[in-house]
């Protein structure tokens, strides 16, 4: 037998092919460990975007600081309208509470476990902000407008861990990115057609590269884009949508408006835009009071006066509230009440003079007033006099309304004790009673003169008779379906109503009659226009003038009840002064309707944009279109594929357009004919569009037919 000498060095050997085995098994744990925390980290993120994003297309909010104890985003907490969009953020926020966050403001794109929330959205004329593209103004971030996108976007750092891989590769960034369309919450008017597609979304940061200001113009690699075109309902429409409850005149620039008035105990803010200016830049803010009187239907009432310079008559002005709810008004160049003018005649000859200053005795506790003259006038010669009202116990900083006879002299705020004076001439009559009104939310005054004084005799003198026109006021009567029975659901239903302007004042600016179906809400001087209202403008309507409109409801009742009720409104934008705002409401009228089924509406399944605005030819220009209804026509099958409406800027927008064929762009407004005028619509059309066009202007003019109806 042969004895085999063993080799000692084998040994070695074996703890040699040991460690290399062992380095590389180590590093193949050491991958599988940092994979699977980039992993968890990158779910962690898509996961907060989402919530967030859920979260914005609601429209709630928390009416205090959400970021507060968030060190990197308390600094928006001063800002109201940021409100909405830190909340936001910080509902994505806790959504990250599984990861370790680097929470100094100062961060850097570079540190390890460095993150970034950013949101950014699509407001009411189709801008995107909240990022760093070109054109987007005001405050920052911005969480959208109802019914536009929202985008919601979460960068964080993931610190590499294992000492194999961390000195070659420190960190590596993951991104979560979610794009929902926003809900209508308190929205008045439009429907989630509408709706802007979203614009380019920022690139995401490159990695090793702090992030600049420059954006390009395609998301990055790893975002994810999910467009839900029906938002889930939810019942977050305010109970009590803000709206104007005077009319703006250019000249004392004094808004007025009824809304919500706290939530919590913390009283809103409201802000105040001019849409013809930019509707991106705040001219003003009102803090919402208590409505003690609860003359408005609403428990909150702002009040305030917009800066010299920030409107002029004819702008459009636009309330917006926290709660998410808007409203908008047309700004009356001068007060709709005529300003007497004084007649040049020979030196009057006056009666006994009243005192200077009113003696005040048995002073009342509440808010009241004094007129000079205190009880009664002589007429002079030029048929005015000059009379004050002074106002004592209304409160520091109390907005007062002043009337004489009903007619609004002027808007005034009380000073610190709570006083104030209002002087003014006043055209006055032989033989009438002069009744002075101070008003403010819960508490009013009175105080009346008669002319001439019952214990003087006046000197005689020739005033040329002059009549003050009654301001116009708009009445509307009961709507009346015309269409034959039976009434079936989804087909078109014919209206006829009455309107008469009831004052001697024209109406001379276009305004809208609407026929609403089972409105959510009636307020007594107002209802809100809903998603689907049926409507006809009315250019202009003289004094005395009255006028019978046939209106279209081109959906019908929608819902499924048979027993329905139907009101009507005149001047349903509230773009005309009246001397009375209570009578533009009628109904209800009940209606029996037979129940049907829908056909489905086929939905464009592109993804281009077609936008622009529509104009009527009034006066001597043509001139943006309010509510223009907007359809979108495929030129090679000769289908209608979408319809839209006109904002108050006369904008439209087209999303989810396909590529590959030519479009054309149709605009309708009924309106009411006249003798001059006897033409049945504002119609126009602009051919030969093809997507992506941005700025497909359509002219409408006068014309009998409307060629999407046809």
């Amino acid at each position: 037998m042969i004895k085999r000498k063993k080799h000692p060095q084998s040994r070695g050997q074996a703890l040699v092919e040991f460690a290399i085995i062992a380095a590389g098994f180590l590093m193949l744990v050491f991958l599988i460990v940092e994979s699977a925390r980039i992993l968890w980290a990158w779910g962690t993120v898509q996961a907060a975007a989402r919530a967030g994003a859920r979260y914005a297309v609601t429209g709630n909010f928390d009416p205090l600081c959400a970021t507060t104890d968030i060190p990197k985003y308390n600094g928006l907490c001063p800002n109201v309208e940021l409100r909405r969009p830190s909340s936001v953020i910080a509902e994505t926020h806790k959504n990250l509470s599984g990861l370790p966050l680097n929470e100094d403001p100062a961060a850097q794109f570079e540190d390890m476990e460095y993150y970034n929330i950013e949101v950014f959205g699509v407001d009411r004329v189709g801008q995107i902000r909240g990022t760093n593209l070109p054109a987007p103004v005001g405050p920052e971030p911005y969480a959208g407008a109802p019914n536009q996108p929202v985008i919601v976007r979460v960068t964080y750092r993931v610190p590499i861990i294992t000492p194999f891989f961390s000195p070659i590769l420190p960190s590596i960034p993951v991104f979560g990115q979610t794009v929902l369309y926003n809900e209508p919450f308190g929205q008045l008017g439009g429907t989630g057609q509408s709706a802007g597609a979203p614009p380019p979304i920022p690139a995401l940061p490159t990695p090793g590269v702090t992030p600049s200001n420059t954006p390009t113009p395609t998301p990055g690699a790893t975002s994810t884009s999910t467009q839900t075109l029906t938002p889930t309902p939810t019942s977050t429409i305010p109970a009590c949508p803000i709206r104007y409850v005077t009319n703006l005149v250019a000249t004392d620039r004094v808004v007025n408006v009824t809304g919500l008035y706290a939530n919590n105990g913390v009283p809103y803010v409201v802000t105040f835009y001019n849409l013809s200016v930019n509707g991106n830049v705040a001219i003003g803010q009102a803090t919402m009071v208590p409505d003690t009187g609860n003359v408005h239907a609403c428990d909150g009432f702002g009040s305030t006066t917009l800066p010299i310079g920030s409107i002029s008559g004819g702008d459009v002005v636009e309330v917006r509230h926290p709660d998410g709810s808007s409203a908008t008004i047309i700004v009356q160049a001068i007060p709709n009440t005529p300003t007497p003018t004084s007649t040049n005649t020979a030196t009057p000859t006056i009666g006994p003079t009243p005192s200077g200053t009113p003696t005040v005795t048995a002073t009342p506790t509440g808010p009241f007033i004094q007129v000079i003259p205190n009880n009664c006038a002589v007429v002079p010669a030029s048929g005015t006099i000059p009379v004050q009202v002074f106002g004592y116990n209304w409160g520091a900083g109390a907005s007062v309304s002043v009337f004489i006879n009903g007619q609004l002299v002027q808007q005034v705020i009380a000073d610190v004790e709570g006083s104030f004076t209002v002087p003014w001439t006043q055209a006055i009559a032989n033989g009438t009673t002069y009744t002075i009104l101070a008003q403010k939310v819960g508490a009013s005054s009175t105080r009346s003169f008669f002319v001439p004084c019952l214990n003087v005799t006046p000197t005689p003198v020739i005033i040329p008779p002059t009549n003050t026109p009654i301001p116009a006021d708009l009445i509307i009567g009961r709507p009346v379906i015309i269409s034959t029975p039976p009434i079936v659901e989804y087909l078109p239903v014919d209206f006829q109503v009455a309107i008469t302007n009831t004052g001697q004042v024209d109406v001379n600016n276009q305004f809208f009659v609407d026929v609403f179906i089972d409105p959510a809400v009636v307020y007594p001087e107002f209802i809100p226009i809903g998603s689907n209202p049926a409507y006809i403008a009315v250019d202009a309507l003289p004094g005395g003038g009255t006028v019978v409109l046939n209106i279209t409801s081109y959906s019908g009742f929608t819902g499924g009840a048979v027993s329905r009720q139907v009101y009507g409104m005149v001047d349903s934008l509230r773009a005309i002064g009246e001397a009375n705002e209570i009578n533009n409401i009628s109904g209800p009228v009940n209606a029996t309707v037979i129940p049907s089924t829908r056909q489905p509406t086929p939905t464009p399944n592109g993804n281009q944009v077609i936008s622009g605005i529509v104009r009527s030819f009034v006066g001597q220009d043509y001139v943006p279109q309010n509510r223009a209804v907007v359809w979108l026509k495929n030129d090679t099958t000769g289908q209608l594929i979408a319809s839209t409406s006109t904002d108050g800027l006369g904008y439209y927008q087209f999303i989810n357009v396909p590529l590959g064929s030519v479009y054309t762009v149709i605009s309708c407004l009924p309106r009411t004919p006249t003798q001059d005028h006897p033409q049945l619509y504002y119609a126009g059309e602009r051919p030969g569009v093809t997507p992506p066009y941005l700025f497909a202007r359509v002219n409408m003019d006068l014309s009998f037919i409307c060629t999407a109806n046809n």
